[in-house]
């Protein structure tokens, strides 16, 4: 019993030092931390986009004119975003408006010319392009092999990098959805995989696995225009989604 009241008295003393003292924290300071964090958070999703769309056309590569029944089309291999305050930490950018590449696809064409995430896009042809809606646009006049002369900020730096535009069998949006759900869908728009899909699988293999389900769909008509008209729709609503309106023929994200 003694014993027992010993450690009841030690407990309630050690209770009675707990406090812990140290600087305080103020809410300029919190408000940073959760800024700095989303910059990390973006980051990390460009990083799973990237992955996600070097598997999925690495399958697409595989995929043969008697397949699909249709003619190559133009391929460039990159996403672009209008440029925000999150984007501008991430890659240290002084532009408040533009359009910046958030993804380059590995073994594309744009890859293979040297175009790097971070790059802000100037101009295609000496046509300024000013924002997304501006890439979309032009990006529709791609032919299979053309050179184009992207015209890109880099390091405060101006330069001008020829592209020579590639043929891929079938262009379409690999997108990510920020939806911790674990779920893939296709339709007339594209393929769409949520985030927690990607989290949840434990390898390539198993990506991969799930994108050729989808582009089999997409290959056979399975899907309709209506099913794509629901995706989008949905899609709309996710605020950290990937626009599939910011996606265009030629690029490689659509």
């Amino acid at each position: 019993m003694k014993e027992f009241i010993s450690i009841i008295l030690i407990l309630v003393l050690l209770n009675g030092c707990a406090t812990i003292t140290g600087p305080s924290v103020s809410q300029e300071e919190i408000r940073e931390a959760q800024e700095q964090l989303k910059v990390k958070a973006l980051g990390y999703q460009l990083k799973q986009l990237e992955r996600l769309n070097y598997i999925g056309y690495r399958l697409i590569a595989y995929l043969s004119g008697e397949d699909l029944k249709r003619a190559p089309t133009p391929y460039l291999g990159i996403y672009v975003f209008n440029i925000d305050k999150y984007l501008k930490q991430l890659y240290n950018l002084v532009q408040d408006h533009g359009c910046v590449v958030g993804v380059v696809i590995e073994n594309s064409p744009a890859k293979k010319a040297g175009i790097m995430s971070g790059d802000v896009l100037i101009s295609i042809d000496n046509l300024k392009v000013k924002n997304s809606t501006d890439f979309y646009a032009l990006s529709k006049r791609f032919s299979i092999g053309q050179i184009i002369q992207l015209e890109i900020s880099r390091n405060y730096k101006t330069q001008i990098i020829p592209v020579k535009i590639d043929p891929v069998p079938l262009n379409i949006p690999i997108v990510m959805l920020d939806i911790q759900e674990v779920n893939a869908a296709a339709s007339s728009k594209g393929i769409f995989v949520t985030y927690g899909l990607m989290q949840f699988a434990k390898s390539d293999d198993e990506i991969a696995a799930v994108l050729g389900h989808e582009l089999a769909h997409i290959v056979r008509g399975h899907v309709k225009k209506a099913q794509g008209a629901q995706i989008i729709s949905t899609l709309a609503a996710i605020a950290l989604g990937v626009v599939a309106e910011n996606a265009s023929p030629g690029t490689g994200n659509i």
